[in-house]
């Protein structure tokens, strides 16, 4: 079970990534435009931050989890020291087994922690898109200013 948890997470992060480099991309503001008119909704806005914020509180909790994980295994490799010359078979075996799980654990703590990170930056990069948009309708909707008064700020 846990492994499927860890698999959507990496699968999050790749998704995150993409969008990321899709927002980030100098793109033309007519693809953006379409973006937007996607998006533009409020309630597609209200949900899609809902959706982000559920998964920030889900990768805290699993960063907290993969770091208690972490933890316990480094515990149990400071447990298990024993010489070399006269190791058994199962000595070795197990101090395998403990540094695999810690590694395990360092790994999830990393995915979950990039993913977080991303997410967070997804977030701003939403609201930094859609203010964008904000102030490109009102300067389509802003009134011409008049020449004279024009001539007076060059004056």
């Amino acid at each position: 079970m846990a492994s499927i948890v860890w698999m959507g997470i990496f699968v999050l992060l790749c998704f995150e990534m993409v969008l990321t480099a899709l927002f980030c991309a100098p793109l033309p503001w007519g693809f953006r435009k379409l973006l937007l008119k996607i998006s533009r909704p409020i309630k597609a806005v209200n949900a899609v931050r809902t959706a982000i914020l559920f998964i920030i509180i889900g990768l805290g909790i699993a960063v907290a989890s993969s770091v208690q994980e972490m933890t316990k295994a480094q515990q149990r490799e400071e447990h298990i020291k024993f010489n070399v010359d006269s190791a058994s078979v199962v000595d070795v075996w197990e101090y395998s087994k403990v540094r695999q799980n810690r590694f395990r654990s360092e790994r999830n703590m990393y995915l979950s922690l990039m993913t977080l990170t991303l997410s967070m930056v997804l977030w701003r990069l939403l609201d930094l898109f859609h203010n964008e948009a904000k102030l490109r309708d009102e300067l389509k909707n802003a009134e011409p200013v008049p020449q004279s008064v024009e001539e007076k700020k060059q004056n």
